[in-house]
């Protein structure tokens, strides 16, 4: 994988958000309607909190999926290396 520059890293990240921000704007408005302006502080606290538990779960499973992958490569590597030389 190439190293990419700081520039590089926040030129995706940005052109991702601007791709997906309005669709899951959009989606939240159907399902939840109103607007965000005359919704009070103390609402959009706790929205914002119930969002933080939501992606917890996700970084939990995503981390778990990670380490799994990570665990099966290193058996990999391991037999790769007690295999006998070729040569």
């Amino acid at each position: 994988m190439n190293e990419r520059t700081p520039d590089e890293i926040r030129n995706e990240a940005m052109g991702d958000f601007i791709l997906s921000a309005p669709n899951k704007y959009n989606k939240g408005q159907s399902e939840h309607g109103g607007n965000l302006d005359s919704v009070g502080c103390h609402e959009l606290i706790k929205r914002a909190k119930e969002e933080c538990i939501d992606q917890w779960f996700y970084l939990c499973s995503a981390e778990k999926a990670f380490l799994d992958r990570e665990e099966q490569w290193m058996k990999e590597i391991q037999k790769f290396k007690n295999q006998p030389d070729q040569n």
